[in-house]
């Protein structure tokens, strides 16, 4: 009876011992599925963490890509003979002079007319002006056609003295442009004031009625 008290615990002891040697061994086997496990899935990590900077190189590359130049552009200057010309000044028809008591022809049927030559003190009204010994010139233009006639750009200019030293306008006294139009068998007059300080210097005054039309002038003595 006593014996086999004794050997129970025994046998207790070695199934015991059985199983926590296979509880480490399974233990043991996890930990190395583990560690095994786990240069794979770093692996992978550094895969796929290095895949999007290859197709984003690829991209810089297509984006950096200058596209060729058209095959038909000049590769080569070109003649500077090709070159067009440039315009020089366009050579105006003047008339012949005329004395200041004369009609001058400036197209068929439009004729003008210095009809007053006048010494006054011109006046000095806008910036640059002078004061001064000035000749006060009416010019009247006739238009003879069937068609009104423009003048909003006919101008008059007066030279002076042996070398015809042109004259700057002053704005009075009496200054009077022309009219824009003259009606078809009327007539237009403009006057203009010059700054001329000599007396009894001969003139030239020179009438532009238009672009397209010949210019005309007069001489005398004022």
């Amino acid at each position: 009876m006593d014996q086999h008290k004794i050997d129970a615990p025994r046998g207790r002891t070695t199934v015991t011992a059985g199983v926590a040697i296979v509880a480490m061994a399974f233990a043991l086997g996890a930990c190395t599925g583990q560690s095994q496990d786990a240069p794979t899935s770093a692996t992978s990590t550094v895969t796929s963490s290095t895949a999007p900077a290859g197709s984003g190189a690829t991209s810089g590359s297509a984006q950096a890509e200058v596209p060729a130049p058209p095959a038909d552009l000049p590769t080569e200057p070109s003649d500077p003979k090709d070159a067009p010309e440039p315009l020089g000044p366009v050579e105006r028809k003047k008339a012949k002079p005329v004395p200041l008591d004369t009609e001058a022809t400036v197209a068929k049927g439009v004729v003008a007319r210095v009809t007053k030559v006048e010494e006054v003190q011109g006046e000095a009204t806008l910036p640059g002006e002078v004061a001064g010994d000035a000749l006060r010139v009416t010019v009247t233009i006739a238009n003879d056609t069937d068609e009104t006639l423009d003048l909003s750009s006919a101008i008059v200019n007066l030279f002076h003295g042996p070398d015809d030293t042109p004259a700057t306008t002053l704005s009075g006294p009496g200054a009077e442009p022309f009219p824009v139009t003259v009606a078809a068998g009327a007539k237009g007059s403009g006057t203009f004031v010059f700054r001329v300080a000599a007396r009894g210097v001969p003139i030239h005054v020179e009438v532009d009625v238009a672009a397209d039309l010949t210019i005309v002038a007069f001489e005398g003595d004022a």
